[in-house]
């Protein structure tokens, strides 16, 4: 549920927030990776054309991604890692051929989403 906020938030931006790393597979994970994958064009429109292979070195980046860890850490109790990632990285880590994968977070999966967000309202 935290991430539909940051789901709508950055709609316009790229494809959503998606469940990636060792929590995907193991009982006694360190952290939850949670990665907001950004399409090209939403990564230059927020970082720039600085090269995505070091994110880390750009100081928006990192704030933005501190912040929004912590947020959803205090939403859910759980010791996330948020990260923003462009969608030409996101795709050659998570591929069927490097055997990584990513599971959706915040999306609603109704066939029509506004039926059923109206439908939710009135009850």
């Amino acid at each position: 549920m935290a991430c539909i906020a940051i789901n709508k938030a950055f709609d316009n931006d790229g494809y959503g927030c998606y469940l990636v790393g060792s929590a995907l597979t193991k009982r006694d994970y360190r952290d939850v990776d949670v990665r907001f994958i950004l399409s090209d064009d939403g990564w230059s429109r927020l970082f720039g054309t600085d090269s995505p292979d070091r994110p880390d070195l750009h100081p928006r980046w990192s704030v933005m991604c501190a912040s929004i860890s912590t947020w959803l850490q205090s939403q859910t109790g759980l010791p996330i890692d948020f990260q923003f990632q462009q969608a030409t990285a996101a795709n050659a880590e998570f591929s069927r051929q490097t055997g990584h994968h990513r599971e959706p977070l915040g999306m609603f999966t109704h066939p029509n989403p506004r039926d059923y967000a109206a439908a939710l309202a009135t009850e």
